[in-house]
């Protein structure tokens, strides 16, 4: 035990600095982790997305195409 005067006290102060650099370290790399899942995320849903939009959108001209046959099948032909 440290009898000089402000030893003990010196000593708990290093010691709550060090623990608190620890917790920012820690809530730093937390963030980071996050950061980086959340990012993968994105990058992972980003085809997905242009991939069910590409094939809406395929489906739609598909639809459109079958409507214009039915359409030119059951307009009246002209008589030549």
């Amino acid at each position: 035990m440290d009898n000089a005067p402000g030893g003990n006290t010196n000593a708990f102060s290093e010691s709550v600095k060090s623990l608190s650099e620890t917790v920012g370290k820690v809530g730093q790399q937390q963030m980071e982790i996050m950061t980086s899942v959340m990012k993968t995320g994105i990058e992972m849903v980003e085809p997905i997305t242009k991939t069910s939009l590409d094939l809406a959108g395929n489906l739609l001209q598909s639809v459109n195409q079958a409507l214009q046959g039915v359409s030119s099948a059951m307009a009246p032909k002209k008589q030549v």
